[in-house]
């Protein structure tokens, strides 16, 4: 039985290696192709269960593909970590989402924003404390507001919502949600 469990954890690593090398190969060379920018976002939150959440996030923004007087809209990608903790038990794991901000157009030193991104995340575990996920493979949905401030805006700092669940895959999906706060900084 040992040696099971053993072996499962193994193929989940595995898996989880290759979503992320997939995502890192995809962030180096494809995306470069399109003009854009790069950030790094690192958040810290909580999350159903009374766990301490925590997110460090590699994002690649595109130009704007519509844009007016008040708005524009540009497509992201991103490839993220993610860590939830509760008491002893824990679960990490990355994976990769696309999306898009809406940056409002303002003058003066802030600028507010909104962004939305969906992806596919492969965690270490299927279950942190008593909360049951139903299985490793989860889908993500987060949504964030926030604003850009300092030289040509490259700070943030946004306010962000997120759900994992594994959208029917698995008989028991009672879904984990995670609510915080990140700073980002774009290259």
């Amino acid at each position: 039985m040992k040696r099971f469990f053993q072996n499962r954890q193994y193929d989940v690593l595995v898996s989880l290696r290759q979503l992320l090398l997939t995502a890192a190969v995809l962030c180096l060379f494809c995306i470069p192709c399109f003009a854009g920018e790069w950030s790094v976002s690192l958040g810290m939150n909580g999350g159903d269960a009374d766990t301490i959440t925590g997110d460090l996030s590699l994002r690649y923004t595109l130009n704007p593909f519509y844009g007016n007087d008040m708005l524009e809209i540009r497509p992201l990608i991103e490839c993220a970590g993610v860590y939830w903790k509760r008491d002893h038990d824990a679960i990490w794991g990355g994976g990769i989402a696309g999306g898009a901000v809406v940056d409002f157009w303002r003058e003066g030193s802030w600028r507010p924003y909104v962004s939305g991104s969906f992806g596919g995340f492969m965690l270490s575990d299927n279950k942190i404390a008593s909360h049951s996920l139903g299985c490793n493979f989860q889908f993500r949905t987060k949504g964030s507001a926030g604003i850009r401030f300092g030289e040509s805006y490259r700070h943030d700092v946004q306010v962000d919502v997120a759900h994992f669940s594994n959208a029917g895959l698995n008989n028991h999906n009672s879904g984990f949600n995670t609510y915080g706060v990140s700073y980002g900084f774009r290259f």
